[in-house]
């Protein structure tokens, strides 16, 4: 909103509306339960705090049980004898003990609830009636009495006992109605009997002991009912004070000497629903069904009033001295300990929704939206105008500055107004800007930051310098007086130093921890920055330190800074507030944390201040106020194992030994208990041969899926929001009993017949490899002798006969050239034969070699009347020096295929293709020949000598099964007739396969 000048001219009136409001009561800050919050219902009849710290509620729909967080239901489902729960009371051992609206009796003991079905020491016939019932009683010796028509007591040995015989001898025909009262003299149980048909009754006491004392006679009760009757004992005053409540009356009655004296009989006009006694104050807790809680003390004057517009069924004070009030219809209220008052719209506050608050000169100012302000002076409220009317709506005051002349700033988004000690108004020209923090420089230049930029405002009241053109977000004072100020913007971090120059900072990172939300100054020279995300920063001789939540802070979300007298450090975070205390080192000393469970009407903080020892904090829910003492600094809280589970099925907690068998899944729940620190509770848990240090949770509940057979502890302890662990841990002892299979006789009968196994596969080895050997050495010796058998069949005696006459003839027809060209290659390929014959493989390229010397002697030996190919792919030439083959393997299908094929074609013309390429990994060789065939070269050796017979090919295959077996290969050949294939066709094919086998691998 820009301020024109015509509306700076514009007569514009403080109003101080000094119909000022003086606060007699300030009302108290409670947490409302309902079924909304998980409580079983909202007319809840009674509460009850058991031994762990958990808090009992008995509703028409069941008993809840409260850990401060979470609520637990338990209905007849789970064992109650009627779900309209209407007493509870919890035990010294423990049991927390129901009466329901059936009148059968069942307690609740470690995780289950027990009753007649399931408990043979409560007789089944035990039923007390809601309407005679009028309370539980433990004496000092663990015996609970029930009182009713009759009296019972259930004792430390788990036996329901009757009610105590001197007094049944005495009062078996007048009996009418038992009260079991406490007595905090020197005797332990006092029973007062009501007799029938008159107004008087007989107090009987025993000692500590259990032994019947003394009997006090014509004590007046009321004929009908005995009501809320308690027995105590003034300190230092040697007499018994009984009080008896009835309806909306009251009897005071003195028992000294065994005299009875009536006190007082008033008439309290109360509908009295329930009373408590506080031994140690002497304050009387009443409960009404119409005026809420009522305190008074022994004369019955009230002290207190609380929660006027309720009907109270019952209110309970717990172990860390918070209240709780159970309602009839509207749930539960709680009360922290803190007792933290507040002002809200009720009490004159202009509205609940508080901006900022400011202390200056014993005044407190308080800001809120539409430009609206207030004053709070000793408990009073002023209304006090400042900004202008206008465009309200989107004015929310900033803050309010003092400066060394008294006079006072006042900042909103829009505006900013000036008044002196005389009360004259003056405002600054901020030209439109939605200001987002402010600053006075030498007491009247006013320094702004807004979206728009920083700027300067001379006293005049007009804009005169822009300091920085970014969007600004806070503005911090190094000095009271002088151009010493921080300023932080949407990404950078500046100090404008005396001569109105900015310097930048590059100590704090924006890209890594975000924008800052408040800076401040404090006089020891540090600089303590509020990031939105990343807790708190603080730069000290050109250092930077952090303080986040794994060093104390509830919250890394920080809004605010305060800083008090004490230069102790305040941070307002979306959770609540944090107090710091940094020593000497700039380490951090102290860390406390405070949030809503302490008793703040919301979690929603907007600004703090301090008054003395008075703190003040600004929130969206009215003005919470409050001594810091008031707060626990180690807040009570402790922690319990409520579930053992094995495979999700639940096990009694009560069980003298918890046990699961291996395999099985463990789920342990456990409950951390806290009415301060509910929402921040973390776990530190150990489990016997895991981690020494603990391990860290924030879950309450842990899964041990595979544990090795043995006995476990599992230890827990919580940890509060102040980083405090549990001064009491929960312990389990549990036992993973061995599989079968992980029995000692089991393994030692496994030890047996593994011992017998090793020495029989010992002795079947043994033999195996000795069959072995014995098999090696007999195919060695068979390899051997076919290699023998190879070269000789390869040395006919024919082709050898053949190949000296050819030499021969070439050296008649003195072609010596020739001569001597055949005899080389002669020897050339008996040299080989016999150097390929002591090896199992040679390279490729040899062999190939080998085979085209044999082929060509062959082709002369026949006079040219064949003719042959041999085709290599280009990948097997490529490899050809590389591959190794076991040796001699083709000449004995080359062999056949001249010698039983092509020799028999009378006119010539005989082919043989050999060709060698390599298939998926494979050496493939195909011998082509378009000889007689296979079938008609056996009947032509039939017919011309039927005692001799081919074995070259038998010689082959038998050299093939030995490499096989030798070598774990899988050499592969097939022979077959063309003329199988196409009748017009002749010849033989053989195709041989072969696993690539590289040299030197």
């Amino acid at each position: 909103m820009v301020i024109i000048e015509t509306v700076k001219s514009f007569f514009f009136l403080i109003v101080c509306v000094f119909t000022a409001v003086t606060v007699l009561s300030q009302s108290f800050v409670y947490r409302h339960y309902t079924r909304d919050n998980g409580l079983a219902g909202n007319m809840v009849y009674c509460s009850s705090q058991d031994k762990d710290g958990f808090i009992w509620f008995g509703t028409e729909n069941g008993a809840s049980r409260f850990d401060g967080k979470n609520f637990v239901t338990f209905t007849t489902e789970d064992g109650l004898t009627d779900n309209e729960v209407l007493e509870v009371y919890s035990d010294k051992k423990g049991r927390t003990w129901f009466i329901c609206f059936t009148g059968g009796l069942c307690y609740y003991y470690k995780g289950k609830i027990y009753s007649h079905k399931n408990d043979k020491n409560i007789p089944e016939n035990l039923v007390l009636s809601k309407r005679s019932f009028s309370g539980f009683y433990e004496d000092n010796l663990g015996t609970v009495w029930f009182l009713s028509e009759s009296l019972w007591g259930y004792n430390e040995n788990k036996k329901f006992i009757p009610f105590i015989p001197e007094i049944a001898n005495e009062n078996s025909s007048k009996l009418y109605h038992i009260q079991v009262l406490r007595d905090s003299g020197k005797y332990n149980l006092a029973i007062l009997i009501a007799e029938r048909f008159t107004d008087t009754g007989i107090l009987y006491r025993y000692d500590s002991l259990g032994t019947y004392k003394r009997k006090i006679k014509n004590i007046r009760v009321f004929s009908q009912d005995l009501g809320n009757t308690n027995i105590f004992r003034k300190q230092a005053i040697p007499e018994l004070n009984l009080f008896n409540i009835k309806g909306n009356n009251v009897t005071l009655f003195k028992i000294r000497n065994d005299s009875v004296i009536l006190e007082y009989s008033k008439n309290l006009k109360w509908d009295i629903t329930r009373s408590n006694y506080n031994y140690t104050t002497g304050v009387h807790i009443i409960s009404t069904y119409k005026h809420g809680v009522q305190e008074v003390n022994d004369a019955f004057e009230v002290t207190g009033t609380e929660l006027l517009n309720e009907k109270i069924s019952s209110t309970l004070i717990d172990k860390d001295n918070n209240r709780w009030f159970s309602t009839l219809g509207n749930g539960v209220f709680f009360r922290s300990k803190s007792a933290i008052s507040y002002y809200s719209e009720k009490d004159e506050l202009k509205s609940n929704d508080i901006k900022i608050i400011h202390f200056l000169n014993n005044r407190i100012y308080l800001g809120f939206k539409e430009g609206i302000t207030q004053e709070l002076v000793n408990s009073t409220f002023y209304n006090k105008s400042v900004i202008p009317a206008f465009n309200r709506s989107f004015n929310n005051i900033k803050g309010v500055y003092q400066n060394s002349k008294g006079e006072l700033f006042f900042c909103s988004d829009r505006s900013v107004a000036r008044i002196n000690k005389a009360g004259a108004i003056s405002y600054y020209n901020i030209g439109g800007s939605s200001v987002k923090d402010f600053s006075v420089v030498n007491d009247s230049i006013l320094l702004f930051t807004s979206h728009s930029g920083t700027y300067l405002v001379s006293p005049q009241g007009k804009i005169d310098t822009l300091i920085h053109r970014k969007r600004g977000t806070t503005i911090e004072s190094a000095n009271l007086v002088g151009f010493s100020h921080y300023i932080a913007t949407i990404d950078s971090l500046f100090y404008l130093d005396t001569s109105k120059r900015l310097n930048h900072i590059s100590l704090y990172d924006f890209k890594k921890w975000g924008r800052i939300s408040d800076l401040k100054y404090l006089n020891n020279g540090k600089l303590i920055i509020a990031t939105y995300n990343h807790g708190i920063k603080y730069l000290y001789n050109d250092s930077l330190f952090s303080i986040n939540n794994i060093n104390g802070l509830i919250s890394n979300q920080i809004r605010k800074l305060y800083i008090d007298s004490f230069q102790h450090i305040w941070a307002i975070s979306d959770l609540g507030i944090s107090k710091i205390i940094l020593n000497r080192k700039n380490e951090i000393q102290t860390c406390l944390n405070y949030t809503q469970s302490d008793g703040f009407s919301t979690a929603l903080i907007n600004d703090m201040c301090i008054n003395k020892d008075t703190i003040y904090l600004a929130t969206d829910n009215g003005l919470n106020f409050f001594h810091e003492n008031q707060l626990s600094k180690d807040p009570d809280h402790s922690v319990q194992i409520t579930s053992f589970l094995v495979n999700n099925i639940p096990v009694e907690l009560a069980s003298k030994k918890l046990t699961a068998n291996y395999g099985n899944n463990i789920k342990i729940k456990f409950n951390g208990i806290s009415y301060s620190s509910s929402d921040f509770l973390t776990y530190r848990y150990f489990l016997t041969g895991d981690n020494p240090e603990g391990t860290i949770t924030s879950l309450n509940e842990i899964e041990l899926p595979a544990l090795l057979p043995g006995s476990y502890s599992f230890k827990v302890l919580a940890i509060n929001k102040n980083n405090i662990e549990s001064k009491d841990n929960a312990i389990i002892i549990f036992e993973i009993l061995p599989a079968w299979w992980q029995t000692w006789r089991f393994k030692a009968l496994m030890g047996l017949v593994s011992c017998l196994a090793i020495y029989y596969v010992f002795k079947y080895r043994i033999k195996r490899i000795k069959k072995d050997e014995a098999e090696k050495t007999s195919i060695n010796k068979q390899f051997a002798e076919l290699k023998l058998e190879a070269v000789r069949s390869q040395m006919d005696p024919h082709f050898i006969f053949n190949c000296l006459n050819a030499i021969q003839h070439f050296n008649i027809k003195e072609d010596y050239k020739s001569a001597q060209y055949f005899m080389a290659e002669f020897a050339k390929l008996i040299r080989k034969t016999l150097n390929h014959s002591h090896r199992d493989f040679v390279i490729l390229a040899d062999e190939i070699d080998l085979l085209e010397i044999y082929i060509k002697l062959e082709k002369l030996r026949y006079e040219d009347l064949i003719t042959y190919s041999i085709t290599l792919t280009q990948d097997v030439k490529q490899q050809a020096g590389e591959l190794l083959v076991p040796s001699l393997i083709f000449q004995p299908y080359v062999e056949n295929a001249i010698n039983h094929g092509l020799k028999y074609l009378k006119d010539g013309g005989g082919k043989l293709i050999l060709n060698f390429e390599i298939q998926n990994n494979r050496l493939f060789v195909t011998l082509d020949d378009n000889g007689i065939g296979i079938n008609k070269s056996k009947k032509l050796k039939e017919q011309e000598n039927k005692s001799r017979t081919s074995v070259g090919i038998s010689l082959s295959e038998s050299h093939i099964n030995v490499i096989n077996k030798i070598h774990d290969l899988d050499i592969a050949c097939t022979i077959i007739d063309k003329s199988a294939l196409t009748p017009s066709n002749q010849g033989t094919l053989v195709q041989l396969s072969l696993p690539i086998k590289q040299k030197n691998v």
